[in-house]
């Protein structure tokens, strides 16, 4: 797991940026897998997440209560 103390700042820093795009343009978790060669940050994939009832109401306050969708798009969540 990766954490903001950890050996490449600047890759991690780049990881957070590219994964609350990614949030913001699917409106929804996303689930990304990636690499790192030489410092570099490569971002293989992307989808959005899945996970249980609990957990997609969860991440739909969350999303709801930090500004990246609204109540309408929050009960429009699957």
């Amino acid at each position: 797991m990766f954490d903001a103390d950890c050996e490449w700042p600047k890759v991690y820093g780049q990881l957070m940026q590219t994964c609350f795009k990614l949030e913001a343009m699917y409106g929804d978790m996303v689930d990304v897998e990636f690499t790192v060669q030489d410092g570099e940050l490569f971002i293989l994939q992307s989808r959005v997440g899945k996970r249980s009832a609990l957990a997609a109401f969860t991440v739909a306050h969350d999303m709801v209560e930090g500004g990246l969708i609204d109540k309408a798009e929050a009960h429009a969540t699957e």
